[in-house]
């Protein structure tokens, strides 16, 4: 597993292409014209590669996220960018560059490990609150939350100031309505003023704004860019319907949630597993598709070596996703045991949580420190091979190079 570096790979779309990279779309529109008529396989054949090429470049600089992301990271960031490592809007994107050089590392590792330690209060408040070891209004059992809000509330307010001014209107509306929700959440459990029906009138706004996201990145173009890119993942053999199904399945599951959440709220007769079932079918559909999305992306590259780096990342994300989802469902099924009249205190409920967070912690306390110090004294190893590429290795200094030892030209080669 890498982290792609800044400027690295990407010039080759714009190659494909015979553009610059200042090349605006109508530029980059004229030139795939000319390529395609050029190399589309009805008028050259044998050229299905070199026409695939041109259309995946194509679909990638014409679309100015992906643009940004290729001219930053290259086609390793780009990677990152089409498997969802940098959140479903590439919002993690801008994190990227901290994790360059050791200072930023470190600041982002300090600022990380603030908002995790004021996180962990807010269970911790929770499981006093009910176990009744405090006696506290829910205001103040909600005071980390309100200290969390900061961050996302600064990410939010800067957003319509972005070059995507649209859409960070709407990460603006939304944080606001979910604020808003927290609001009405502290007054309900106060002083149970409303129906819950109402207290969650901010988050049918919220999600009616997500869905209107999805539904833009549900457009038939979407899925043809999909088709042409080398990480569309798993379509189940069902097109532009197995597309749809992705894009959906989740937020379907979130907003059948909310609905039975708030019906039995507000005194039904059910089970609390029924309002749980969406989450307990969002938790499987989510491992499910990881790993058929990998097995689909894989067989797309051709490079062993490349084959190799992809086959160690996805396998490391898959078993991180696998234990984060696995203290997921423990928590859901001991939250749910508990409501339906389990004896057991609050503070077994929230084990689950409180591992996810200790996990967090050491990665904060003792990985990323170790990064940190690494980050300083990475160089990279130099070429064993001569210029035409035949197999010459440099001995002497190689190992020089892994003893940390000074070499010159001078030094003796083996030919293997």
């Amino acid at each position: 597993m890498f982290i792609p570096k800044r400027g690295e790979n990407n010039k080759k779309f714009y190659q494909v292409l015979e553009v610059e990279q200042d090349a605006n779309d109508d530029d980059i529109k004229r030139a795939y014209k000319k390529m395609a008529l050029k190399y589309h396989p009805d008028k050259n054949p044998g050229a299905e590669d070199k026409f695939k090429e041109i259309s995946t470049a194509y679909s990638v600089l014409l679309d100015p996220q992906k643009r940004q992301v290729y001219d930053m990271y290259g086609e390793e960031g780009l990677t990152f960018f089409e498997n969802g490592m940098f959140g479903e809007e590439g919002e993690l994107m801008q994190i990227l560059p901290f994790l360059e050089n050791p200072i930023g590392m470190f600041g982002l590792c300090c600022v990380g490990f603030i908002i995790v330690s004021v996180a962990f209060l807010v269970p911790l408040f929770i499981v006093l609150k009910v176990d009744k070891v405090v006696d506290w209004s829910w205001p103040v059992v909600f005071v980390p939350l309100w200290i969390v809000n900061v961050v996302p509330a600064i990410y939010a307010f800067c957003s319509p100031f972005s070059a995507a001014k649209v859409k960070g209107v709407f990460t603006l509306l939304q944080f606001l309505c979910f604020l808003a929700f927290e609001i009405l959440l502290c007054i309900q459990l106060e002083s149970n003023t409303f129906t819950w029906a109402i207290v969650f009138i901010p988050i049918y706004i919220f999600e009616v704004i997500h869905c209107g996201k999805v539904l833009l990145q549900s457009k038939k173009s979407k899925y043809i860019e999909a088709v042409d890119s080398t990480t569309a993942g798993a379509l189940f053999g069902m097109g532009y319907a197995g597309f749809l199904i992705k894009r959906w399945f989740i937020p379907a599951q979130r907003e059948l949630f909310i609905v039975l959440l708030v019906i039995r709220l507000d005194n039904t007769s059910w089970s609390w597993g029924v309002p749980a079932i969406p989450i307990f079918l969002a938790i499987a559909w989510k491992l499910f598709i990881k790993i058929a999305d990998d097995m689909a992306n894989l067989k797309g590259v051709v490079d062993i070596e490349e084959r190799a780096s992809r086959k160690s990342m996805y396998l490391v994300l898959t078993v991180l996703l696998s234990i984060g989802l696995a203290f997921v469902l423990t928590f859901v099924i001991l939250v749910v045991c508990r409501l339906d009249g389990a004896a057991y205190s609050v503070a077994i409920t929230f084990i689950p949580l409180f591992i996810i967070f200790g996990l967090v912690f050491c990665v904060c306390c003792c990985i990323a420190p170790c990064l940190i110090c690494c980050a300083g004294k990475m160089e990279e190893e130099p070429n064993l091979f001569q210029t035409d590429g035949s197999p010459v290795m440099f001995e002497v200094k190689r190992q020089k190079y892994l003893e940390n030892k000074p070499f010159s030209e001078s030094d003796p080669l083996q030919v293997v």
